[in-house]
């Protein structure tokens, strides 16, 4: 297994980002640490930054318990009959894979070079898959001839992973359970970034909140976000039941706006099986994160920009101004890539292909984005909705890296989700 996320000289800078975006004063320390070239001494000095107090001249309260998060939450009950829920289920599961087999081909690759790449295979405006030939897999032919199906990655896993979640421990889990599914099921090398990190931290016997704290620099980034939204599919139209679930997962690996953006995702999963205007939707969901955090506010001022009729062009182009692609600690955080959904939702004109469309030429982290898109666009239009020929590139099947998994019908998981629906959800 290589290294990657692991080393705290290598991502020293990004340490330093994140503590300023928290509002830390770093002045004291940042010059002291450049200097130091042993990992061990360096620690210290995480610690040191971990345990600074935020400026009291910082313009926001980011709570990290539940209650001060969703404190201004008010109730949301809605009918939904079971003929439909199937169809937004199904919806959501295979628009979550199709967005990220979408985007994982130009992930990391700049706004630029997606779309010139795009233009030159007959692919703008968005019309099929980048690559094709990732769904033929040669090693499996000796079992069944050109076998296809959706190959893993971290944004797929995780959401097999987290309802395995609800039928190993319940829907009474708790963070510690998180992380002991982790290290059963998941294997580290196929983990990235934050919780890469709080997975070596749980070997090293930490146990959540701990695990996402301690050196760990990316306990912001998009990581948390895109674990959320089966919390979603298992309570259609009960956003409480799904943030406080996204809640216990997040905090295994994310602080702050990395919290909120996966309380804000399974939010709008679940709120999608009944709310079909995405401004509407997206407006209740900023209901279940906190009003003075920078996630909150900078979706709000998008939100305004949508209302005063800016063009998705201008707005794409203003993200683009505040947070630079060329830097990790920018093309991998949870605000900007939350942005580009909210932005993509919002100028969809209730279009699953449209929008998917403009989570992948927007930029960033366009795996996680358009997964997250593809996802609430299918519960939003259901499953009818979507184009045959992007879930029969895969033959509906899918591959994980979870033990006792491998290859599953995708069918089979919108039928365990739906067995472990919110008991008393209205239908």
């Amino acid at each position: 297994m290589d290294n990657r996320w692991l080393s705290k000289l290598e991502w020293l800078d990004t340490e330093l980002l994140q503590a300023s975006d928290e509002g830390k004063d770093i002045s004291s320390i940042k010059n002291l640490v450049k200097d130091v070239q042993n990992e061990k001494e360096l620690l210290k000095y995480y610690i040191q930054i971990q345990n600074m107090k935020e400026s009291k001249d910082s313009p926001y309260f980011e709570p990290n318990d539940f209650e001060s998060i969703v404190k201004d939450v008010k109730p949301y009950k809605c009918n939904l009959d079971k003929t439909t829920l199937h169809e937004k289920l199904k919806g959501g599961w295979y628009g979550r894979i199709i967005g990220c087999e979408l985007g994982k081909p130009i992930e990391g690759k700049s706004k630029k070079g997606i779309e010139e790449l795009a233009k030159s295979i007959n692919n703008y405006p968005l019309n099929d898959y980048f690559r094709k030939d990732v769904f033929v897999h040669d090693k499996v032919a000796k079992w069944s001839e050109k076998r296809i199906f959706a190959p893993w990655d971290d944004d797929t896993n995780y959401t097999i992973l987290n309802l395995d979640l609800i039928l190993t421990y319940g829907r009474d889990f708790t963070p510690n359970d998180v992380i002991d599914n982790w290290l059963k099921k998941l294997p580290i090398s196929t983990t990235c970034t934050a919780e890469r990190v709080a997975y070596k931290n749980a070997v090293m016997g930490l146990l959540p909140p701990e695990t996402a704290t301690m050196a760990n620099p990316f306990r912001e980034w998009i990581g948390a976000a895109i674990r959320g939204d089966v919390f979603g599919y298992l309570n259609p139209n009960n956003p409480l039941e799904a943030a406080k679930m996204a809640y216990k997962d997040a905090i295994v690996s994310h602080i702050k706006n990395g919290i909120y953006g996966e309380i804000l995702v399974a939010v709008l999963t679940s709120l999608a099986f009944s709310i079909n205007d995405k401004y509407e939707l997206v407006l209740k969901s900023l209901d279940y994160i906190p009003k003075t955090s920078r996630l909150y506010l900078a979706i709000k001022e998008i939100m305004e920009l949508y209302k005063n009729n800016k063009s998705y062009e201008d707005v794409i182009k203003l993200i683009h101004t505040k947070y630079n692609e060329k830097v990790p600690h920018d093309a991998v955080h949870t605000i900007s890539n939350m942005l580009i959904v909210i932005v993509s939702l919002l100028y969809s004109n209730n279009d699953f292909e449209k929008a998917l469309h403009c989570s992948l030429f927007a930029g960033f982290d366009t795996d996680s984005t358009s997964a997250i898109v593809g996802s609430i666009m299918g519960i939003c239009n259901g499953f009818k909705e979507i184009d045959k020929k992007y879930y029969d590139a895969f033959d509906s099947m899918i591959e994980t890296t979870i033990s006792s998994y491998g290859i599953i019908k995708i069918d089979n998981l919108v039928e365990l989700t739906e067995e472990n629906i919110y008991e008393n959800v209205q239908i």
